[in-house]
């Protein structure tokens, strides 16, 4: 029997790209569509060619590709979901994470303590004298450092053009934040350190710990991102007296090194089982 086909879409130059691919080959047929290669998009992929798709963009493609290539490459994963063939991380999922006040609203939809974000622009009244903010871009904020402010005044420093492009969220000062990755049923956590320095703050990777989140939490952040048609995804948060306030939402993880070095057999084991469910 030939090998199943899987259309996989993502970024060649991507560390936990480039694993994941090496631990699927030896089970499908893989065709690539690296995105950072300017791909041509086929219109003649068919349920014969394809078995299923795994929609890896990162939300920050669309800073480093252009909204016309990602818009292109969405509707050619939204064509082949129309013709029956399982996507797994629909377009609409991917829709969600690249605006981070409607990840905001969703997730307070379904009752989840998701931390206050904000537009300037939209409501400037939100900004409170007695609490610092930290600055993020609307869409991603991969690799980049972030601003803290800690009054409106210094928000009128910020270039006008700049306002229509960022959020604003609560700092919450802490120095341990968490990151839980999901695959299908599958979960691991691993800490993030918080540093802050000359009012910027940025995150370094801790270690590999028990999930501090109850199963009936869980269970309902996989039921609530599962209903976007998300499957495979991440979440970080705070825990504030005990209790997680999520400030952030990837429905495509890079997975660091050291994560893979410590997990990486049992999260293989939960890519093939969830590709297995998606195409049986």
């Amino acid at each position: 029997m030939p090998m199943k086909s899987i259309l996989y879409i993502g970024e060649k130059k991507d560390f936990s790209d480039r694993w994941l691919i090496s631990q699927l080959k030896n089970f499908y047929k893989i065709i690539f569509l690296d995105i950072s290669k300017s791909p041509k998009l086929s219109p003649k992929f068919s349920k014969k060619e394809v078995n299923l798709v795994v929609n890896r963009l990162y939300a920050s493609a669309i800073d480093c590709y252009g909204k016309p290539k990602i818009s292109a490459i969405l509707n050619l994963i939204t064509k082949l979901a129309s013709s029956g063939i399982p996507v797994i991380n629909s377009p609409n999922g991917y829709r969600v994470e690249i605006n981070r006040v409607v990840q905001f609203k969703y997730f307070r939809s379904q009752k989840l303590p998701y931390i206050e974000t904000r537009k300037y622009r939209n409501n400037p009244s939100f900004l409170k004298s007695n609490i610092f903010y930290v600055i993020k871009n609307i869409s991603s904020s991969r690799h980049k450092k972030l601003l803290i402010i800690k009054n409106k005044r210094e928000v009128l420093k910020l270039k006008p053009f700049g306002l229509n492009q960022v959020i604003f969220q609560p700092l919450i000062n802490k120095k341990i934040s968490y990151r839980t990755e999901f695959v299908g049923n599958w979960y691991a956590t691993f800490s993030q350190h918080l540093k802050v320095q000359n009012n910027h703050s940025g995150f370094t990777y801790g270690k590999i710990l028990t999930t501090p989140l109850s199963s009936s939490f869980l269970k309902k952040v996989i039921k609530s991102v599962n209903y976007l048609g998300i499957r495979a995804f991440s979440i970080e948060y705070f825990l504030v007296n005990r209790r997680p306030i999520i400030i952030d939402f990837n429905c495509t993880s890079n997975y660091p090194f050291f994560f893979i070095k410590k997990v990486g057999k049992d999260l293989k084991k939960a890519w093939l089982k969830l590709i297995q469910n998606e195409i049986s």
